[in-house]
């Protein structure tokens, strides 16, 4: 394609297309969710993410994958002129509405190439034909698609002549996405697996007051008769699934029969920050949620174990942290931004969540992906030191600071607040919310100590080992890699049997009581790493037993390397050196069967050779 100077577009798009195809999605359910919005903003009520499978011979056995995607909807649809604007990126027709859920400009674009080749686009307004456009990456790298086509009426693909057997809506929209080079997961089972849970928590304010229902569809190519037809077994709709579990029918296991049908958590507390601009208002509210005492009652007579091992334990274990929301949409689930761990007990039963609007998105550093809000993070002595200049005051008031928060009765922490605020008052803002955040995460806690008791019919043992930190480290950052490398046997549901064998081996348990509430904690917390202490042949450094649910990492305390190093050093240190380990360990169950002997191997020779430099000069 020639293009003359005045036609040069100030971007090439094919040579930058590739970089803006990694454009940060974290997966495939991420990217589906830019399109979801897109529909939710147009008024739809019916959304429909619809798989299309193709089957394959391979090794004896026929598989099917996935070959197209589809995202279907009832909105308001597009005329031609603004169906072309939103394949264009930066071409955001709500840019100036504060309140809606997309103003980037980049979601239907940025989305599609992050996961496919080809994009087609049908559209049609209120008793009008479709009219059709497309992205075409193979196009544009090639310099044959310098700018989105004019659209055209054009019919649907034959592919989704199932879909509309009761007749297309009166208007609407449908994605198509085709040629999938980078989809995480590659059935349409492994789709709705992984993206049930994160969609339905996304939108769950709008599945829960019937707004707009999502459905999952799948249709199997049939060689037969050429064409597409559904496997209705697999149809189903997504259910809300609240973090802060103030609904009542959602992804959370039935509970026992004398609560069924009830909300597990109650209303703890509510707060509200007001930002002010150019005369109008924005308010960002902060609401807590805490455990009723009956439902944890009727849940501990179900079993003799601790609560967090039951299914609604479970559940709950998966939900921790901050909701954040933004236009009744979650961006994220941050774990890390009060003090309660992931894994620590307490954590799983209450929840927080902070709602703001997107004209605050600036001060709340709102990615164009909507997955995060970059500036939304703990409060640190370090991020007060970013927001103005602290020389004034020493270590000790800001680390009082950030662990007590603002105190006013205190006249210096309330005079660091106070520069603060007339320094920079979207960071003073900024402080105020994650504070009170903070704040009622201790008090939310500290009602549930009081009032709930975990244990079930029978209490477990009082000696057991305690999960260390880089036990809790380690397993969220197992788990946070399976979405993008895959799972492991350490992934898979604990294999408790296994699991007490292991550690009776170690030694370390007389008591059979400890080996059980071990065991418990590990399962309960969902916990991938575990670190015991063992004796074995002197040049052994560590080794990796890995069951079905976790690695095993047992350290030899005859080794100098334990008796030298791990002895010697302080806590944080060993903390640090136990998750190198760890990662070594991960690094053995992500290789594949025929290396993963060669790294036994390596780590065998590693631990001679380490014995050797340490024991050199005795």
């Amino acid at each position: 394609m020639s293009i003359t100077p005045e036609e040069r577009p100030f971007v090439r798009a094919s040579v930058v297309i590739n970089s803006l195809r990694d454009n940060g999605y974290k997966n495939t359910a991420y990217a589906i969710a830019e399109l979801i919005d897109n529909s939710i903003q147009a008024e739809a009520d019916h959304v429909q993410l619809v798989c299309f499978e193709r089957p394959y011979f391979k090794n004896g056995r026929t598989r099917t994958e996935i070959e197209k995607i589809a995202i279907i909807d009832n909105g308001r649809g597009m005329d031609p002129l603004l169906l072309e604007a939103a394949l264009a990126f930066g071409e955001s027709q709500n840019r100036n509405n504060p309140y809606g859920m997309g103003k980037f400009g980049m979601g239907l674009p940025n989305s599609s190439i992050s996961q496919c080749l080809r994009t087609d686009v049908w559209s049609w307004e209120e008793n009008s034909l479709p009219y059709h456009t497309y992205l075409d990456i193979h196009a544009i790298k090639e310099g044959e698609l310098e700018s989105v086509p004019q659209p055209k009426l054009t019919p649907l693909d034959p592919c989704l002549d199932g879909l509309f057997s009761q007749g297309m809506p009166n208007s609407g929209t449908v994605i198509l996405w085709s040629d999938l080079d980078r989809l995480h997961w590659k059935t349409s089972k492994s789709i709705y697996k992984h993206s049930e849970s994160l969609i339905g928590r996304m939108y769950r304010r709008q599945i829960d007051r019937k707004q707009t229902r999502i459905t999952f569809r799948v249709f199997e190519y049939d060689e037969a008769n050429g064409h597409y037809k559904e496997n209705l077994i697999d149809r189903k709709n997504f259910r809300p699934n609240d973090p802060m579990y103030l609904i009542s029918e959602s992804t959370l296991p039935e509970l026992p029969e004398s609560v069924q049908g009830e909300a597990p958590f109650y209303l703890f507390d509510e707060r509200q920050h007001i930002w002010r601009d150019n005369g109008k208002e924005h308010i960002v509210t902060i609401r807590s949620s805490a455990m009723k005492p009956e439902i944890m009652e009727a849940i501990t007579k179900t079993t003799a174990e601790r609560a967090g091992s039951t299914p609604w334990g479970k559940h709950m274990a998966k939900n921790i942290g901050v909701s954040i929301m933004r236009a009744e949409r979650e961006l994220d689930l941050l774990k890390d931004l009060v003090k309660t761990n992931q894994y620590e007990y307490l954590g799983r039963w209450y929840g927080i969540e902070i709602d703001f609007p997107p004209a605050l998105d600036a001060i709340f550093g709102v990615t164009n992906n909507k997955q995060s809000a970059v500036n939304i993070r703990p409060i640190t002595p370090e991020l007060l030191m970013s927001m103005l200049d602290t020389s004034d005051f020493t270590d000790e008031e800001l680390e009082s600071l950030t662990e007590s928060g603002s105190q006013v009765s205190d006249a210096r922490l309330q005079q660091i607040l106070e520069k603060l605020e007339e320094a920079d008052p979207k960071a003073y803002f900024l402080y105020k919310v994650l504070d009170d955040v903070r704040k009622l995460a201790r008090q939310v806690n500290k009602q549930n100590e009081n009032t709930l008791q975990f244990d079930g019919k029978q209490s477990a043992g009082k000696g057991a080992k305690k999960l260390s930190k880089p036990e809790r480290e380690a397993s969220k950052i197992s788990t946070d890699r399976v979405n993008t490398h895959g799972e492991t046997k350490a992934d898979k549901a604990t294999d408790a049997n296994a699991l007490t064998d292991v550690l009776k081996g170690t030694g370390n348990y007389p008591n059979e009581a400890d080996v059980k509430s071990r065991v418990n904690d590990i399962i309960e917390n969902d916990i991938k790493v575990v670190f015991e202490e063992v004796e074995a042949p002197l040049h052994t450094f560590f080794e990796v037993s890995t069951i079905q649910g976790c690695s095993m990492i047992l350290l030899n305390k005859k080794h100098p390397f334990h008796t030298k190093i791990l002895e010697k050093i302080t806590t944080e240190q060993a903390d640090a050196l136990k998750l190198c380990l760890a990662a070594w360990a991960r690094m053995e169950n992500e290789a594949p069967s025929n290396l993963q002997e060669r790294y036994e191997l390596a780590r065998n020779k590693w631990g001679e050779v380490l014995y050797a430099f340490l024991t050199d000069n005795e």
